[in-house]
């Protein structure tokens, strides 16, 4: 910004501007009835019935030029008011100690432990802002509609020659200097921003990092777990192997006692059954003969009783 004075134009702005869409010509003589209509709708004509004021008289007309400082930055156009009765803050959140962050999960990545419950302790670290912080930018003219009614007027621009003369133009109290120290100010306040951005983004990637990276020791470790536990049992099967086989041998054993005492029961209950049945048959053919030699002894009674 060493040379910012030496590489600046001058520019004039015109008054009033035409609209789009008007056919007649908006001439100079327009202009100045304009100026006046404005001056005397604006002019005090002695209101007041009890303590009436003095009415307003127009002394002179004058067409005066406000200063604007107008800037190229980063790929944009700042403006500022060379009168300086414009001096925003620029108000900005401001984030939690990203650098403490990272120091923290990186003296607790050597154990997992200690990765986690660093993990847990700081899960809201950055739920919220560290506070609030404001740089006041001198000059500076923010206000979106005056912005955009300045950016379609600039159209019209001239550079200032020897026709404005008779135009007062007023001279910035806000000099190249200090737009430049504005400028900087501004500049070092985007820097810090995108710094904080970049650490942030930075300090992402490092916790994707870490935890890829205590992910994959889990693994590893899941790993050697299941390799060791593998080994314990292979060397664990063949006793674990000979227990069963006796298991499975007294089992059978007791099966097969079982069995046999049962196949036992089941013969005798058998034989049983089947005397049961003979001695039940033989009982039947005894009834049926009982009943046939009581029915051939009645038979005979009758018919000797019929004789005699």
């Amino acid at each position: 910004m060493g040379n910012f004075a030496k590489r600046f134009r001058k520019l004039i702005l015109p008054f009033a501007v035409a609209a789009k869409d008007r056919n007649v010509p908006f001439t100079k003589d327009m202009e100045i009835a304009g100026i006046y209509y404005l001056a005397e709708r604006d002019r005090k004509k002695g209101e007041g019935r009890v303590l009436k004021k003095p009415e307003e008289k127009l002394a002179f007309i004058a067409e005066i030029c406000y200063p604007l400082w107008l800037i190229p930055w980063r790929g944009r156009t700042l403006i500022f008011d060379g009168l300086e009765f414009t001096n925003p803050s620029i108000h900005y959140d401001v984030l939690p100690d990203v650098k403490a962050f990272d120091n923290d999960l990186h003296a607790s990545s050597k154990s997992r432990e200690a990765y986690e419950a660093a993990l847990s302790q700081n899960g809201s670290y950055f739920q919220n802002f560290a506070g609030k912080e404001k740089k006041r930018i001198e000059g500076l003219i923010i206000n979106p509609e005056f912005l955009q009614e300045l950016v379609e007027c600039l159209q019209t621009a001239e550079n200032i020659g020897k026709d404005t003369s008779t135009k007062a133009i007023l001279s910035p109290m806000l000099d190249a200097s200090e737009v430049s120290a504005s400028i900087d100010r501004l500049s070092d306040l985007r820097d810090m921003i995108e710094d904080e951005i970049k650490n942030l983004n930075k300090s992402m990637k490092s916790l994707s990092k870490g935890a890829r990276k205590q992910v994959k020791a889990l693994h590893a470790e899941m790993r050697e777990t299941a390799k060791e536990f593998n080994n314990k049992i292979k060397k664990a099967k063949p006793k674990v192997m000979k227990t069963i086989v006796k298991i499975k041998e007294k089992r059978d054993e007791k099966v097969t006692r079982i069995s046999k005492k049962h196949d036992q029961k089941l013969r005798t209950l058998h034989q049983n059954r089947v005397r049961i049945e003979r001695t039940l048959e033989r009982l039947s053919t005894d009834i049926e003969r009982y009943y046939a030699d009581i029915k051939k002894s009645r038979d005979n009674k009758t018919r000797w009783a019929s004789f005699r």
